[in-house]
């Protein structure tokens, strides 16, 4: 019920959700249709987002060297071994061998990923550009032959 003393004969309005956007003469968000799918969706997009793909890329990367690396340390820890080594001592060797290798390797092939982004993403820019000056190219020789 509303204050009575804005409303004194108890003809107060009726409750009703508050729209922030009634008084600026837009349509409200809740209401506007959309495209289906969205166009920032991911089905409408050839390429990950500049923020998708770093991640992707070096996460993999990273991911696949550390696996590759902990089985070049797991090898490593049982080369060298030594004969009176207690199960204690075995696995702790193990453990820091797989470890360090691990991660030597997973930042290598982390780095390789992001170089190849990088490289993927200028090329990306320059096909971009070309087709670009081509089409301003075509267009220019339409104009001026017609």
């Amino acid at each position: 019920m509303g204050d009575p003393r804005l409303y004194p004969s108890g003809s107060a309005p009726r409750r009703h959700l508050y729209n922030p956007y009634q008084d600026l003469n837009i349509p409200s968000p809740a209401r506007t249709s959309m495209t289906y799918p969205p166009p920032w969706s991911s089905s409408s997009r050839r390429r990950p987002s500049c923020s998708a793909a770093p991640g992707a890329r070096t996460g993999i990367g990273y991911l696949s060297g550390a696996l590759v690396g902990a089985a070049m340390g797991l090898r490593e820890a049982a080369r060298v071994a030594e004969p009176g080594d207690t199960a204690k001592i075995w696995a702790n060797r193990v453990l820091n061998s797989c470890g360090a290798t691990g991660r030597r390797m997973g930042n290598r092939l982390g780095v390789i990923g992001l170089l190849y982004l990088e490289k993927e993403q200028m090329f990306g820019m320059a096909e971009k550009e070309m087709e670009y000056r081509v089409d301003l190219f075509n267009r220019w020789f339409e104009s001026v032959s017609h």
